[in-house]
């Protein structure tokens, strides 16, 4: 809100991008909180609203309860706005594959948008089969992979909720409506977006549109090719956001008032 503003943010006819959304929360506060008008997740969890839904439905965001310190946040927030239903995001169930998306975004012959059609269908059957845990992917952040006891005993594994509220509509089934979706991209965002950060970067320097993220762990093993301009390996925090900022020479970086991972990478439009 302060960086791009809501003009921008609700730009005529776009759509902003949430990648590696996680649970939804994010693009959920953006539209209710912020008022965006529409920002969809693309990640390939299904997506759990039951806390921050809980939250509003107690009034817990309303101008009365946060006060003049977060209220100012929450514009689209008014006394009483817990008796009316909050709004999910839209959903692209798959992983962000950079240049996967674009292929099938720019497909435009009738055989390219048939195969498109065909690899999107796939990426979405590939997320609901993909075990996940509570540290994620099951893999480790060097690319092992979390053995089956590991996965499928952990008190702390992360499977599909019953008490999910309001997501299963909210995925987007339809090819056409998806690449509808990607095209009308005008901004794209990634809150601690593991593996999907570089990704984020290819997509909207491909799209020529502005991007933010916040990057998290490194991944060094899986990404061994990355290197900082001077040849170094990126191996660490500092090397990350420093990678990031140099794949474009118009990416500024910023410090977010929160607590771990708060560097943000981002251009402007």
């Amino acid at each position: 809100m302060q960086t791009y503003g809501m003009d921008y943010l609700n730009r005529h006819n776009g759509v902003i991008v949430d990648a590696a959304g996680g649970k939804g929360e994010l693009a959920w506060e953006l539209i209710n909180l912020s008022g965006v008008e529409e920002c969809v997740v693309v990640d390939p969890r299904e997506l759990n609203l039951s806390l921050v839904q809980t939250k509003w439905k107690k009034g817990l965001f309303e101008p009365k309860r946060t006060g003049p310190v977060f209220s100012k946040w929450y514009p689209a927030c008014e006394d009483g706005c817990k008796t009316r239903q909050s709004k999910s995001p839209r959903h692209i169930r798959c992983f962000l594959d950079g240049e996967s998306c674009l292929e099938f975004m720019n497909a435009s012959s009738e055989e390219d948008v048939h195969r498109a059609d065909e690899w999107y269908q796939a990426q979405l059957l590939k997320a609901k089969e993909i075990s996940w845990t509570s540290k994620g992917l099951t893999q480790h952040e060097d690319g092992t992979s979390y053995d089956e006891e590991e996965v499928t005993n952990n008190d702390e594994t992360v499977t599909s909720s019953s008490d999910t509220i309001e997501t299963a509509t909210s995925e987007i089934s339809s090819a056409q409506e998806a690449r509808l979706v990607l095209k009308k991209c005008h901004l794209i965002i990634g809150l601690h977006c593991d593996q999907a950060a570089g990704e984020i970067v290819d997509f909207a320097s491909a799209q020529k549109i502005p991007w933010a993220v916040v990057p998290c762990c490194t991944y060094a093993e899986m990404f061994t090719g990355r290197k900082l301009s001077d040849g170094t390996r990126v191996t660490s925090y500092d090397h990350l956001v420093q990678w990031l900022q140099e794949g474009d020479p118009r990416a500024k970086v910023a410090t977010l008032d929160m607590e771990g991972k708060n560097k943000v990478v981002y251009t402007l439009p």
